[in-house]
């Protein structure tokens, strides 16, 4: 299997020791080391991932948790509409039943927006 380009570290870390000669203070800095970061942090495709909220970061607990905040966001657009309608008070404007069909709307606009 190969590996996903990933375009590398989002924030990339690690020290840079720069020195210069101590009897020419005027002189330029040199880089005398370089570390490698003790852990990479996210890569560019996780960044992207969040920033664009789409669940293709290739970390399966990230996609999962960008679907949910999807998934909450499209039930809240959702309710914002259906609210308007329930103001009468029979049991088909209860809040919980217009909770319950908001995110029944949010799973039709998740399934519709990974099929195309």
């Amino acid at each position: 299997m190969s590996k996903v380009n990933d375009g590398g570290p989002a924030f990339p870390g690690g020290a840079v020791r720069k020195t210069r000669p101590a009897h020419d203070p005027g002189a330029d800095f040199r880089v005398t080391d370089i570390t490698e970061p003790k852990q990479s942090g996210m890569t560019l495709r996780q960044y992207a991932a969040i920033k664009l909220r789409v669940p293709n970061s290739g970390t399966d607990w990230l996609d999962e948790m960008i679907r949910a905040s999807l998934r909450d966001e499209f039930a809240a657009k959702a309710m914002a509409a259906l609210i308007p309608e329930s103001f009468s008070q029979d049991d088909e404007h209860r809040p919980d039943v217009i909770a319950d069909r908001a995110y029944w709307f949010a799973d039709a606009m998740r399934a519709a927006r990974e099929d195309s």
